[in-house]
C-alpha cells in the first residue's frame, strides 16, 4: 500500500516544496516537450506549418487547462474528506471524481472536436 503524506501536518514552507517538485518538474518536462516540437517542426517542414504549429498551440493549451481546472477543483472534495479523517468520504469522494473526470473529459472531448475545425478555419 503507497504512504499517505498527511499535507495538514507540519511545517508549511516543507510541505509546499515537497508538494510543488512534482508539478514544477511536469512543468518543465512540458514546456520542453513544447521547445523540441518546435526545434523538430522548424527544422524538417516548412515555415509555413511553424507557423502554423505556433498559430494552434494556444488552442491546445486552452484545452488542456480547463481539463486541468475541472480534474484540480474535484481534488479540493477528496482533501475536504481526508482533512476530516473520512477514510470512506475519501473512496466516495475519489470514485465521485474520477467519474466526473471521464465525463468531463467526454464532453471536452466533444466540444474540441466539434470545434476544431471551425476554429481552424478562423485561425486561417
Amino acid at each position: 500500500m503507497a504512504k499517505i503524506t498527511d499535507l495538514t501536518v507540519g511545517k508549511p514552507f516543507k510541505i509546499l516544496l515537497v508538494f510543488m517538485i512534482p508539478v514544477m518538474v511536469g512543468n518543465i518536462v512540458q514546456q520542453l516537450y513544447s521547445t523540441a516540437d518546435t526545434v523538430i517542426v522548424g527544422q524538417t517542414l516548412s515555415t509555413d506549418t511553424l507557423a502554423g504549429v505556433g498559430a494552434t498551440t494556444f488552442l491546445a493549451f486552452t484545452v488542456l487547462g480547463l481539463a486541468a481546472g475541472l480534474t484540480q477543483g474535484f481534488a479540493v472534495y477528496v482533501a475536504q474528506r481526508f482533512g476530516a479523517h473520512d477514510g470512506d468520504g475519501v473512496k466516495r469522494a475519489f470514485a465521485q471524481s474520477i467519474l466526473l473526470s471521464l465525463i468531463s473529459a467526454a464532453v471536452l472531448t466533444l466540444i474540441s472536436v466539434t470545434a476544431a475545425r471551425p476554429l481552424l478555419i478562423l485561425l486561417k
